[in-house]
């Protein structure tokens, strides 16, 4: 996950997220020994889930996901995290992944960072037909977060792959392969943002990779 990579990522992230989310780039050229090839089977390239179909599946997970660094009320926290819970079958990844983002979205509040809106959108750069009989998605995700206190999201963005099942005429996400990091989460423990607070004060907070890993 490429995150917090300088004023340019989050200015270009943020601008697309501002416009709508409108366009992904044209797509990456799938790599044969690069990180989606470990993560998908022997297959042929397909062309199955329409646009539409990806939002509302692998789409719907991701933001529902980046939903969780939001929330002021207890009540909203809880329908967040029901709602990051029903976007995917449940696993012990997902499980664990939830408990991470919640924890660290709680440790910033309580170093006074907070966010009030969280964007994504997926972009699709290849469909393959496994040999399994499972459809796999490759593709990148962008997602915004935008801070109480800032008028410039918090871009970042990562390389999937959603594993989908065929069930009757549908098919279902089943799981979500994370061939780069999370970007919810600080990058190898180390994070370091600076914000405005609720006094309109310019604070920086710092986090070591001791101090993240018991988040």
């Amino acid at each position: 996950m490429k995150r917090n990579q300088g004023m340019w990522l989050t200015f270009v992230v943020g601008l697309a997220l501002a416009m709508g989310l409108a366009g992904c780039a044209d797509p990456s050229p799938l790599p044969t020994d690069g990180p989606y090839a470990e993560a998908v089977p022997r297959g042929e390239k397909a062309e199955i889930l329409g646009p539409e179909e990806i939002d509302a599946t692998a789409g719907a997970y991701l933001q529902a996901m980046a939903n969780l660094m939001l929330g002021e009320t207890s009540s909203e926290k809880a329908t967040a995290l029901e709602r990051a819970e029903a976007a995917i079958p449940d696993s012990e990844f997902q499980r664990d992944l939830r408990v991470r983002i919640v924890a660290w979205r709680d440790q910033l509040a309580e170093m006074g960072l907070t966010y009030k809106s969280a964007r994504s959108r997926v972009c699709a750069d290849a469909q393959i037909l496994g040999d399994d009989g499972r459809l796999y998605l490759c593709a990148r995700e962008e997602t915004g977060l935008l801070a109480n206190g800032d008028e410039v999201e918090e871009g970042m963005a990562s390389a999937h792959v959603f594993v989908y099942e065929k069930v009757g005429d549908t098919w279902t996400l089943v799981e979500d392969r994370q061939v780069e990091p999370t970007g919810l989460l600080p990058e190898d423990g180390c994070y370091e943002r600076s914000f405005i607070n609720e006094k309109g004060e310019l604070q920086t907070i710092t986090t070591l990779p001791s101090a993240a890993s018991e988040a």
